[in-house]
């Protein structure tokens, strides 16, 4: 994503700055050649309409830069003078020609073309102008090879630091999206095992104990047809009933409900501020305190009142019953989990408040936003940053400080070279260049400070001065002129700084000193000071072109995230589906079919919950179903593996006991073998016969232990295998690493 943004922007810019350009060379044409200039103004200005027309596609492209050399050429014999600001302007429009199609051909094959040309434009001048000398053409020949070089390089280099960017990005993008489908798939494992605590097996420990007595036969009929719903759809994956509204936190039957605080209206109001999953958790969250209160309290009602303010919705559930100390008795269930697990999982909050003697008060804050979302699932924005586009602002400001250190490096050379340097200019000029880079790079908080857009301001036009002053205003040695000197610390002020009322106003500055210097120009002749402002043009064009590209990778680098954030939720939810397929089968291996059968015949009246026969097969079923759930969803691997050993083991009437940690196995196919061999020990083993496991974590290792008769030891290539023998009882320990 990183690396087509940069070339896109690379491409748009180079080709509005061409564009922006042809201007340039409009304005040298007719102030050279007057209306001889005519027809050359209409071919440059048509090479301008050419670029911007190749912004939307690139067809165009062969034509753009061998229009900007046929036109520089068109200018080089046209003029015939060297000190002419047309020539001088045709030297530029050649360089940027070059730049240009280095950038619209980032091939392989795109160097050696370009430089081909550059040596048969050389020919070509050197043919009919012999009179400039061959020291002219070699520098000109030097000048497209050094640009070919340069741009080659510094644009590969870009190009690998972003690919290694979009590299990393995608790791990253994977890992959290592995990550996140973890969250997803043991929230939704979660919700699924307090629907079953919430519903069946609370309906199956009320009929067991005798409580269901006080509510009637009929309200648990009809409980028990709800919950045979619920159980069918979490084996075969179909939508379960979900509450509609908000309204819903007040329908129980079967038990009293007085309630107070807001009316309706207000309560429907804040069904649009509430996504659908929320809703649903909340009226579950309700259902569950409210049940708890007809079961343990002794009250003989509950009082729900809501309360709304501009930012939340507040729901008090209380009992004036017996109430409990809740240290001593928050279990891993009802309260833990129905209730505040419930809430942190849905992003709102569920507090219990309770005494002996007192009663109970579960409080409920749910947050008010304006959204309409209702999908029943957050949006996913992990790996995705919101703000700018961070990781190309940073390579923008490496790359500005790139450039600047560059454009040093360069004067450096051809003032060694034998630039010329009228009034010992250059030197001065190349110190405030280094001593710009230098405190941008050494000083700690420089980019940060108030005024380190003002300085390099002012040393920007300075340089720009000092350039000038070395060439004699435009009067002498033109072609030796640093027009973009100056651009070294320009684009280290557009890198410290993004208010564009200082961008504006160091703009202004240099254009300032520019008519200024163009001013002295004039005082030697009318053709320097028509140098001085194409020289002008040059830098400051060339800056703009910087802040555009700064622009542009903002802009596409927003595009960018959104639709890589598109693409990794759409990615995401389908990892999700297919996970969730996966996670249906730890339903259909559980065994529910006889909790299903239990219950739909009491919902049928084809068995009476009064019954003795009745409670005992139903205290049955809910030791078993609270034993399935306590695989924690949270252990992704191994809550999809281990429910059909529980199953295996009811059905050959083996006491089986299973305990987990808190931590799982860190893949599918090592859960699936360790569940596969556990299955193998079971069907070994008489009815009656115990086998007990546990499986928790030892170090940075998790460790298997099996006890039991007839324990052989595993084949797992992967794992530490120990074996001991405990009288008439086996012990076998495995260690995963």
């Amino acid at each position: 994503m990183e690396t087509r943004s940069i070339l896109k922007a690379f491409r748009q810019g180079a080709l509005t700055f061409t564009a922006l350009w042809q201007c340039v060379m409009v304005f040298a044409a007719f102030g050279t050649l007057g209306r001889d200039g005519l027809p050359l103004a209409v071919a440059v200005a048509l090479v301008g309409v050419i670029a911007l027309l190749a912004r939307s596609g690139r067809h165009l492209d062969p034509l753009i830069s061998a229009g900007m050399v046929g036109t520089g050429l068109w200018a080089y014999l046209a003029s015939g003078d060297m000190d002419s600001a047309l020539v001088f302007a045709a030297c530029w429009q050649i360089n940027f020609a070059t730049c240009l199609g280095m950038i619209l051909l980032l091939r392989p094959y795109g160097a050696p073309l370009t430089a081909a040309f550059s040596v048969i434009l050389v020919v070509i001048l050197a043919l009919t102008l012999p009179e400039w000398g061959m020291e002219t053409f070699f520098s000109i020949l030097a000048t497209q090879l050094s640009i070919i070089i340069g741009v080659r390089l510094g644009v590969s280099r870009l190009v690998d630091i972003a690919s290694q960017a979009d590299a990393i990005e995608s790791r990253k993008n994977a890992a959290l999206r592995r990550i996140r489908l973890v969250e997803r798939v043991s929230m939704e494992l979660a919700e699924e095992s307090r629907m079953l605590h919430d519903t069946a097996i609370n309906t199956l420990g009320a009929i067991a104990d005798g409580s269901a007595d006080l509510a009637g036969h009929r309200y648990i009929q009809e409980q028990c047809r709800r919950d045979v719903t619920m159980l069918r759809a979490l084996r075969t994956r179909t939508s379960r009933p979900i509450p509609g509204g908000l309204e819903e936190v007040f329908h129980h039957p079967g038990f009293t409900i007085r309630r107070s605080g807001v009316a309706d209206d207000d309560i429907a109001r804040c069904n649009q501020l509430v996504p659908a999953s929320t809703i649903a958790a909340v009226v579950y969250v309700v259902r569950e305190a409210v049940k708890n209160a007809a079961k343990h309290s002794g009250a003989d009602h509950a009082l729900i009142q809501v309360r709304t303010s501009a930012a939340r919705l507040t729901i008090d559930i209380s009992d004036s019953g017996q109430g409990f100390d809740p240290r001593t008795h928050i279990d891993g269930r009802g309260i833990a989990e129905s209730i505040i697990g419930r809430a942190r999982d849905n992003g709102f909050h569920a507090a219990v408040d309770s005494r002996p003697g007192v009663g109970t008060l579960v409080t409920v804050t749910v947050p008010l936003e304006q959204t309409d979302t209702g999908s029943g699932h957050p949006e996913v924005t992990e790996g995705v940053n919101d703000t700018p586009w961070t990781s190309t602002v940073h390579l923008y400001e490496r790359t500005s400080e790139l450039w600047a250190i560059g454009a040093t490096a360069v004067s450096v050379i051809l003032t060694a070279a034998g630039g010329t340097d009228h009034h010992m200019a250059l030197f001065p000029m190349i110190a405030l260049m280094a001593a710009a880079c230098l405190v941008y790079h050494f000083v700690p908080g420089f980019r940060r400070h108030r005024f380190a857009g003002l300085v390099l301001a002012i040393i920007s036009s300075a340089v720009f001065v000092l350039s000038a002053a070395a060439v004699e205003f435009g009067s002498d040695g033109v072609f030796h002129w640093q027009a973009l000197a100056p651009t070294g610390p320009f684009v280290l002020l557009l890198a410290v700084t993004p208010r564009r009322s200082m961008r504006a106003l160091a703009a202004a500055l240099w254009a300032l000193a520019v008519l200024a210097t163009a001013l002295v120009g004039l005082s030697y002749s009318v053709t320097a000071a028509q140098i001085v402002l194409v020289a002008g043009a040059v830098g400051i064009g060339f800056c703009a072109l910087w802040a555009m590209l700064q622009h542009l990778l903002a802009t596409f680098g927003g595009e960018a995230i959104r639709s890589e954030r598109e693409a990794h939720e759409a990615l995401l939810q389908a990892e999700v589906e297919e996970a969730a397929q996966k996670s249906n089968q730890r339903w259909m291996d559980a065994g529910l079919e006889s909790a299903i059968n239990l219950l739909d015949e009491i919902g049928r009246i084809a068995r009476d919950p009064a019954s003795q026969s009745t409670r005992r097969a139903c205290g049955v079923e809910e030791r078993y179903l609270r034993q399935l759930i306590r695989i924690s969803p949270h252990l992704v691997n191994l809550s999809r593996a281990f429910p059909v050993t529980l199953a295996r083991a009811r059905d050959l009437g083996v006491s089986f006991f299973l305990q987990l940690g808190d931590v799982d196995i860190r893949d599918e196919e090592t859960a699936q073998s360790v569940a596969s061999y556990i299955l193998g020990l079971l069907v070994k083993l008489n009815p009656g016969d115990e086998l007990r496991v546990s499986l928790f974590p030892v170090g940075d290792a998790l460790q298997l232990t099996l006890v039991g008769r007839s324990i052989t030891s595993p084949d797992f290539p992967f794992a530490k295998v120990i074996n001991a023998q405990l009288g008439a009882v086996d012990l076998v320990e495995v260690t995963f690493a």
